[in-house]
């Protein structure tokens, strides 16, 4: 137990509840300072959230006693000794120090609920097998009981995602609708149910309940139907006043044709995530990305089984920014061409992070790594381990960017602010004889070898380099750096702040013990080497002598 708050918050946050309450019956001091913990976060599992709204129920039951109730009956009067009698009588005229129920003590102490659609869920199959009439206490619904919890809970952020079900049943959408002001983190999932499609009214009614401190907004599957005017809707739900303004905002499929008063709802807008966009709405989400002045992030992607976003919509999608992109990621199955590259460097001078796997243009890839000065993170590589993934690499000739005037390497921008590349290096030259079999090829080899390593080695500030793409096959590439002392691994020497290395599915030749020491030396913060050869010298010389260094 530590007296610093700093020391608490990092060793009780990665405790479960069990741990926690164990900890809480340790002492008095230990009850005071674990407690906080304890009533934080409402887990998600149905058996501690029922729990919770059992601990609510008996609460608000306890609130709705009359004063008759509470007064214990009265003693039957017995003859008892003067001194006795004196005692209990004394003890019955002290006031008596009565208990507060649990929520009313500890109901500001809770801070997030993990699971808002459980919560409500179990209010009201609580309220389903509670024998409420036993007694004479009462409880109408679950929405008082809802009410109660948001009066008791005055600080708990909600995470709440909406599907087909809260549209279908009218308990569980006007529970929903109650507690949407206190949601920071809302999700829809709209689309077909029953035969028809869900009324837009109702999203702009959810839309319009949300309040200002709504962080992120994600909207899934969109099939509304769209507001008609033969329909009996009253007037003053048609003009909703939405005054929402998310940060993060995430659009997946839909429809609906028509999203301008959506558009105008996120100006705020900074995160942007956009998946399986059709043609119809390119138009639309151009002029979208238009009126976000504050969008800096943006993400592509698309299932799998479904390529939607071709070659010309990623290019006018990046091209619609106004404050200039900070972060761009295209997801694995995302097509990027050289028009979407050209958007891109139109934003260079701010681009920090960039993700693309599978890109055809690898002269684009090669000009937002020369032009980029603030880029911190280059991801060519995804990092899930598959059977096949597509993957960014560039030839080993374009990306030692050799000056023949000054016989050096060009100096890039970005090699004092990178921190993350993740790319693979191809068509480097290998030897195709014994050593000394051909002095030209020999030359040309070593040559290529070291001048790839002294480019990697000019990120001083490198801490993750990955170098191959992770992959069940056995098959290993052939055309890779080799890593040794005698194929330039000592030009690497400035990488002093690198802490992960992955050279899995490579056939590199870092087998020997000089290497892993000069490794060990060069390079201390090394914490994670990925794709040693378990039978090598330098793998059994890591485990006996760097025990810190994880290998895998």
């Amino acid at each position: 137990m530590f007296d610093i708050t700093e020391l608490n918050e990092i060793v009780f946050s990665h405790l479960d509840l069990n741990s926690l309450v164990q900890c809480a019956k340790v002492n008095r001091k230990w009850h005071r300072i674990i407690i906080p913990y304890v009533w934080h976060t409402i887990p998600k599992n149905a058996q501690n959230t029922l729990t919770f709204c059992r601990l609510v129920l008996e609460d608000y039951l306890q609130g709705q006693q009359s004063p008759e109730e509470e007064q214990p009956p009265p003693a039957k009067k017995a003859k008892q000794p003067t001194r006795v009698a004196k005692s209990v009588r004394q003890s019955q005229e002290s006031p008596k120090k009565t208990k507060l129920p649990p929520l009313i003590r500890c109901g500001e102490l809770v801070r997030q609920v993990e699971s808002t659609t459980q919560l409500l869920l179990s209010f009201e199959r609580l309220l389903g097998y509670c024998e409420l009439q036993k007694t004479n206490r009462s409880c109408s619904t679950a929405l008082e009981l809802v009410r109660y919890f948001l009066h008791r809970c005055p600080n708990a952020i909600m995470i709440l995602r909406m599907t087909h079900w809260h549209f279908n049943s009218p308990s569980q959408f006007r529970l929903s609708m109650e507690i949407l002001p206190r949601v920071t983190n809302l999700s829809i999932k709209g689309g077909h149910c029953r035969g028809r499609l869900f009324p837009l009214l109702q999203l702009k009614q959810i839309l319009a309940a949300v309040s200002i401190n709504l962080h992120t907004l994600s909207i899934s599957t969109l099939e509304f139907r769209a507001i008609n005017s033969s329909l009996s809707e009253p007037s003053n739900v048609l003009q909703l006043e939405i005054t929402t303004r998310p940060k993060r905002f995430k659009i997946l499929y839909s429809s609906s044709k028509d999203w301008s008063w959506l558009w105008r709802a996120c100006s705020q807008v900074e995160d942007l995530e956009l998946e399986l966009v059709t043609g119809m709405e390119l138009r639309s989400l151009v002029r979208a990305i238009q009126a976000m002045p504050c969008v800096d992030t943006v993400k592509f992607d698309c299932s799998p089984l479904s390529f939607s976003f071709h070659n010309h919509m990623v290019g006018p999608l990046l091209a619609a920014g106004t404050k200039g992109w900070k972060a761009v990621h295209c997801g694995s199955i995302v097509s990027v061409d050289c028009e979407a590259f050209d958007a891109v460097l139109q934003h260079a001078s701010t681009l920090e992070e960039f993700s693309v796997f599978g890109a055809r243009d690898r002269n684009g890839l090669l000009h937002v790594l020369k032009l980029s000065p603030n880029l911190r993170t280059f991801e060519g590589i995804e990092g899930r381990l598959s059977s096949f993934k597509p993957f960014s690499w560039v030839y080993a000739s374009d990306f030692i960017d050799w000056d023949p005037e000054s016989s050096a390497l060009r100096h890039w921008p970005c090699q004092s602010t990178f921190e993350l590349l993740s790319i693979k290096v191809g068509n480097i030259p290998q030897r195709a004889g014994p050593p000394g079999g051909n002095q030209a090829d020999d030359r040309y080899y070593f040559q290529t070898q070291e001048r790839v390593c002294e480019q990697l080695g000019g990120f001083m500030n490198l801490k993750v380099l990955q170098l191959a793409p992770k992959s069940y096959r056995k098959k290993k590439q052939n055309a890779c750096m080799h890593l040794t002392l005698e194929t330039g691994l000592n030009r690497m020497a400035r990488l002093k702040s690198l802490e992960e290395l992955h050279i899995d599915n490579m056939h590199h030749h870092l087998e020997e013990v000089q290497e892993a020491e000069w490794i060990a030396e060069n390079w201390p913060r090394l914490r994670r080497l990925v794709g040693l050869y378990e039978d090598s010298g330098a793998y059994k010389w890591f485990k006996m002598n760097c025990p810190k260094i994880q290998l895998y």
